[in-house]
């Protein structure tokens, strides 16, 4: 099994360049200017940050396997709500700006995970990856999960629904997700189908992505993700919870579904 580089994710990122920002959200681009007509952009995700000062301080994530795409565009919900409080139609042309004519590929990790899966159903995204995402914070929809209240405490309403409902038939999802506490039962409620390429890592906890990057496995399963391989290898036990023996299954649809292909000018802004 290939072990990573040495990781340089939060190296040399430089300064970011700005494309829309008001108090919900933040869209900023790694390379100024958009990326070349028929190349790849990256959608990074950003979860709720890192614990500093006793805040969380969301900072680019992703970068090291950003600089593999024409450009990388992170998108950031500034108040934590899992995408309630955002207004995607402002995203989704934010993100036009840097990527016209460019082929979408997703990734996020926890809240950034959930994310990622959502920009499917309103992004022509190829590719998806998200690391531990959760299916839902709405606490009547999943009362058990109480890791999270600080921020979904202060949510008035949910317009958002579970990760199920956005899944995208020509979008292709690459599902990690840990084994232990609440992860493992959010894990178990996701859907299955042929395009919906999700394992469970049974003694891992919500540091999955952490980890495999100290082990030195995080960027080549990503890399193998948004290449299409589907048969992931880990120094670790994994459980392949879809595709299942009924694959054939199509997931749901989604709530508002974007066409294939890259990115241009005749969708909808």
């Amino acid at each position: 099994m290939c072990k990573d580089p040495p990781d340089r994710t939060a190296e040399g990122i430089g300064n970011m360049h700005i494309i829309y920002e008001n108090k919900f959200l933040r869209v900023e681009a790694l390379k100024p200017q958009p990326a070349p007509a028929g190349s790849r952009v990256l959608l990074s995700f950003p979860g709720i940050g890192q614990k500093m000062d006793l805040i969380d301080v969301q900072t680019p994530e992703f970068a090291g396997i950003g600089r593999e795409f024409g450009n990388t565009v992170f998108c950031y919900d500034k108040t934590r709500s899992w995408g309630n409080r955002l207004d995607w139609d402002v995203l989704t042309a934010a993100v036009r700006q840097a990527a016209e004519g460019s082929t979408l590929y997703s990734i996020g990790n926890s809240m950034g995970g959930y994310l990622a899966i959502v920009a499917g159903a309103y992004l022509p995204i190829s590719r998806s990856v998200s690391f531990v995402p959760q299916l839902t914070v709405d606490p009547e929809a999943e009362p058990h999960d109480t890791r999270w209240r600080m921020y979904s405490n202060s949510i008035k309403s949910f317009p958002m629904k579970p990760a199920s409902h956005y899944f995208a038939p020509e979008t292709e999802y690459f599902i990690f997700s840990a084994g232990k506490g609440v992860d493992g039962k959010h894990a178990q409620l996701f859907p299955k189908a042929s395009n919906i390429h999700h394992w469970v890592f049974p003694d891992a906890g919500h540091r999955l992505a952490a980890n495999l990057k100290e082990q030195g496995e995080l960027h080549r399963c990503i890399q193998s993700c948004f290449e299409g391989e589907t048969e992931a290898v880990f120094s670790q036990e994994t459980q392949r919870l879809s595709p299942a023996a009924d694959a054939g299954l199509t997931p749901p649809a989604a709530a508002c579904l974007a066409a294939t292909g890259p990115l241009n000018s005749a969708a909808p802004a």
